[in-house]
């Protein structure tokens, strides 16, 4: 899964979950 820079890394190394987010949708 991709990311813009700022979110990325915002997520670092934790899963989504983990960082508090979600998907923008789900990938296939």
């Amino acid at each position: 899964v991709t990311a813009c820079a700022k979110c990325n890394s915002r997520k670092g190394k934790k899963t989504v979950e983990e960082a508090g987010m979600k998907l923008n949708r789900i990938p296939k």
